[in-house]
């Protein structure tokens, strides 16, 4: 079901001011904490009144300022999972996800509390309390409450920032099949960007209530619009550039010449390249061949970060410094090595912005 969002808001700190359409295949809303990114669900749900704008689910009009609409939230068929899950601690498993099943007879509600129960694959679980489940099964209850008034949108607002890892991998392949059933809108707030792409068919990035950059999710990851959204999506490798004649790039920060395999966009102010997307060359020199030596190291259990700085560059002038994202194994065979290293850009792999 699509979902057209065009709001503006006053807060504290900044104006949101929110327009993007969902595409049916669920839209994550990526962005920092305080982006505004929960205020926007807010505002859907009907919880908050943006100052001015419109809300269209399907063919309803949730929201309009200058028509004077403003549905209320029980009217605009609205599921919303909040990042605690709020579930009712005196009401068990099978009571919360019934709580809003009002209009259903009492058979109905029950038919259709064993079926959630099954979907979210806790059926021997209806008569417990919150208390007496996990975190994760906490969250599988959220969700069946969710579902349980067939909602026309369902908004999760962090809904695994509670979980450890495991148990956050856990839930994110459990919350895909459980909602690829679903036909409704659905977005999804986080500000994590491996869930993003996980869980996401398309994104809005949100900074400081701004939208800088939306569309399908990998697409947005491959080219991002802004050097906001390029930041925001995990791009540690950010250049300022000038465009040549020839119709390369001038890489000022990193001292070298670039090839993209796009055409240059004449206003294009800046060039980024992902830490996965490095490689070494047998070269010192040459195009796209950026000579380095490596400055720092940050170890993580199974993969190496490198900090790398381009050949001339000064060790005080952090936009110079370059990210370089590798498995152990890798760093074992190279980090013996003589200095500089040529690092390859690859021009498919190179955005500007």
């Amino acid at each position: 079901m699509k979902l057209s969002v065009s709001i503006r808001k006053k807060l504290s700190d900044f104006v949101l001011d929110a327009d993007f359409v969902t595409n049916g295949t669920g839209t994550g809303i990526l962005g920092a904490s305080g982006s505004g990114k929960s205020m926007t669900l807010r505002c859907i749900a009907g919880i908050d009144t943006p100052d001015s704008g419109r809300i269209v689910l399907g063919d309803r009009v949730l929201f309009d300022s200058d028509k004077g609409i403003d549905l209320p939230v029980r009217e605009r068929g609205i599921g919303m999972l909040f990042q605690h899950y709020a579930l009712f601690p005196h009401m068990t498993a099978a009571e919360n996800i019934s709580f809003g099943m009002t209009r259903q007879s009492a058979s109905d509600r029950a038919r259709k509390v064993e079926e959630l129960l099954s979907l979210v694959r806790l059926e021997e679980y209806g008569g417990r309390y919150p208390r007496e489940l996990s975190g994760g099964q906490q969250q599988r209850i959220a969700v069946a409450r969710a579902l349980s008034v067939n909602p026309d949108a369902i908004l999760f607002d962090e809904p695994f920032s509670a979980l450890d890892d495991y148990m956050r991998g856990v839930m994110i392949r459990e919350f895909i099949q459980i909602l690829s059933v679903y036909r409704g809108a659905l977005l999804f707030v986080t500000h994590n960007i491996d869930e993003a792409f996980r869980v996401c068919g398309s994104l809005v990035v949100l900074d400081n209530g701004t939208v800088k950059g939306k569309g399908e999710t990998r697409s947005l990851f491959d080219r991002p619009p802004t050097i906001e959204s390029a930041r925001i999506t995990g791009c540690k490798n950010i250049t300022r550039i000038n465009r040549l004649s020839d119709g390369g790039i001038d890489a000022v920060d990193w001292n070298c010449r670039l090839n993209c395999a796009d055409k240059v966009n004449p206003a294009a102010l800046y060039a980024g390249i992902r830490a996965n997307h490095l490689r070494m060359s047998d070269e010192i020199y040459g195009d796209n061949i950026i000579p380095c030596h490596v400055t720092g190291t940050s170890e993580s259990p199974f993969r190496m970060q490198l900090f790398l700085l381009p050949a001339g560059a000064s060790p005080s002038d952090e936009r110079a410094v370059m990210q370089w994202d590798i498995p152990k194994e890798k760093w074992e065979q190279i980090k013996s090595k003589p200095q500089p290293w040529g690092m390859f850009a690859d021009p498919a792999k190179i955005f500007v912005m």
